[in-house]
């Protein structure tokens, strides 16, 4: 009873935590993630289950690995024309491999679109683009503007990261086809700075696009219209020419796809083996991953409570008797039966002279008449007890027989002086 009480209260903790944990407000992660799978204020879920409605005659392709790792699972990627790659993110800043890859894949007649508030400084250079930073006055703005040149599309959001404000610098080889615009709180002046730009790379384009945010779910979905954003990714062309055979050299023939791809990299590099995994499936439903949960901790309190250790009876070992006491004893049952003490004496009065002479290496027999002046000298006991001990050691030596009472008296002395003396720490 005891036990199933314990096992009751534990389902009830379990099941009240559970209660608490599903009314208890999320809190908002404003953390700018830009993950295609989350629903996170700053993650792109919305705007990547939209591709196939942007995109109509296109295919979608999503890139879980870096770029190196799918072009070399994909070669033939390597073999077509006019497809487009799309990365969103903070920063954007591959591993020189992807990086490479993504170079001679856009050079091979395809596109790039890439939104990002920094770019790989290798990637700048490459495409000979010079990129700056406002930030001192950007406390001060409440909000940006985005525009497309020669177009009234245009998007006003609000600024949720006030720390800098990438642009390009116009030159010669860029083409400007977007500002963003702010003005501070200090001065009526709007600021308007190329924030989307259009660069050629051999038989391909890269654009680039300096507002990631306005991809991400809070902002899609608290924007008045999206037609800005079906601006920008309308900007993008289908083909960068439709004469296929333009494209033929001895190392390079294209083939041209029954559709065109959109290859978006995902942020979130992850195992297809882990992805799949039925875990992973149950950690993204909150109710099975909750019912999980509750599982396992059953279990746990099943294995604490009621699981015992099977084994068999170890029988119980008697302790060994001590048989030198059993001889003692019989012994001196032998000795009090003949009622004669008197070897016992003899034995107790040997062990006695003989403890004296290891201890102070002193002549214990008749010849020494010193006897009781040395040993009463080197083990520092009374004189005058040390001459009565020894005389009632003599005596009884010499007496034929003995009684009980004689040995407790000799046991006693000999004891006494044991006690009062170094005789047996020696």
């Amino acid at each position: 009873m005891k036990k199933k009480g314990f096992i009751i209260l534990g389902i009830v903790i379990v099941v009240i935590i559970a209660i608490i944990d599903s009314i208890t407000p999320k809190k908002v992660v404003w953390t700018p993630t830009y993950n295609e799978k989350e629903t996170s204020p700053f993650d792109l879920k919305i705007f990547h289950d939209q591709l196939n409605d942007i995109f109509k005659e296109e295919k979608i392709v999503t890139i879980k690995n870096t770029f190196y790792e799918y072009y070399q699972e994909k070669p033939f990627i390597g073999l077509t024309a006019n497809s487009t790659y799309i990365n969103i993110d903070e920063q954007y800043q591959p591993d020189p491999s992807s990086e490479e890859n993504l170079l001679e894949f856009i050079g091979k007649g395809n596109m790039a679109f890439i939104s990002a508030n920094r770019f790989s400084k290798s990637l700048l250079d490459t495409l000979g683009i010079r990129k700056n930073y406002d930030s001192k006055n950007l406390l001060m703005v409440d909000s940006l503007k985005v525009t497309i040149n020669k177009s009234e599309a245009f998007l006003k959001y609000d600024n949720k990261f006030k720390f800098q404000q990438g642009y390009f610098k116009d030159s010669s080889n860029v083409k400007s086809l977007g500002k963003v615009s702010f003005t501070t709180k200090k001065d009526s002046i709007a600021t308007n700075k190329t924030n989307f730009i259009e660069v050629k790379y051999k038989r391909g384009l890269f654009y680039l696009h300096t507002q990631p945010e306005i991809f991400t779910n809070y902002h899609l979905l608290n924007a008045i219209n999206t037609q800005y954003i079906n601006k920008v990714l309308s900007t993008i062309p289908t083909k960068i020419s439709s004469d296929l055979e333009a494209y033929k050299t001895n190392d390079f023939v294209t083939i041209e796809p029954s559709k065109n791809t959109i290859y978006f990299e995902s942020n979130f590099k992850t195992n297809d083996a882990l992805t799949n995994s039925p875990l992973r499936f149950i950690k993204s439903q909150k109710e099975l991953y909750a019912a999980w949960i509750l599982l396992i901790i059953a279990i746990g309190m099943f294995l604490l409570i009621n699981a015992k250790r099977k084994q068999r009876i170890i029988p119980i070992i008697p302790k060994v008797r001590n048989t030198s006491i059993d001889f003692v004893e019989t012994i001196a049952i032998l000795y009090e039966e003949a009622d004669n003490f008197q070897p016992i004496i003899h034995h107790k009065i040997n062990i006695f002279y003989k403890n004296i002479r290891n201890a102070y290496n002193i002549v214990t027999d008749n010849t020494n008449p010193k006897l009781v002046a040395q040993l009463s000298l080197k083990s520092g006991y009374d004189l005058k007890k040390t001459k009565e001990l020894i005389r009632f050691v003599n005596a009884l030596k010499v007496r034929e027989t003995s009684s009980i009472t004689l040995l407790k008296k000799l046991n006693k002395e000999i004891e006494d002086f044991n006690k009062n003396t170094n005789t047996w720490k020696n």
